[in-house]
């Protein structure tokens, strides 16, 4: 009983480790160089369930992602698109206005190891 008990939290904590590298936690920053104020925005983009989590004092929106080729991942829900690139670390916000996907904004992301 005792083996059996050792194997499965071994397995228990190797299967998270396994899925460590598919969860990142970004914060982003739409303020510029010389600027004194901006909106920081965070995300959690979870790879193994296929979502980006928005989240910020008034907002949690969940996106699903329907395209992570090279260097972009991009994430929708039906008004909200974001496209993240991930060789420069950038977001940029869409939402959809009369059929079309209009660019609400961009910010520069970093990776962050808080968990929030």
């Amino acid at each position: 009983m005792k083996k059996l008990l050792g194997i499965l939290v071994l397995d228990f904590l190797l299967s998270g480790n396994a899925y460590a590298g598919d969860t990142h936690y970004l914060r982003c920053s739409t303020k510029k160089i010389g600027e004194t104020s901006g909106d920081t925005w965070f995300f959690i983009i979870n790879y193994k369930y296929n979502f980006v989590a928005e989240t910020t004092d008034a907002l949690n929106l969940s996106h699903e992602i329907i395209s992570n080729k090279d260097k972009t991942l991009i994430a929708k829900i039906d008004y909200s698109k974001l496209e993240f690139n991930k060789e420069i670390g950038l977001v940029t916000k869409y939402k959809l206005k009369d059929g079309i996907w209009e660019k609400i904004d961009s910010a520069g992301c970093q990776n962050i190891v808080e968990k929030f």
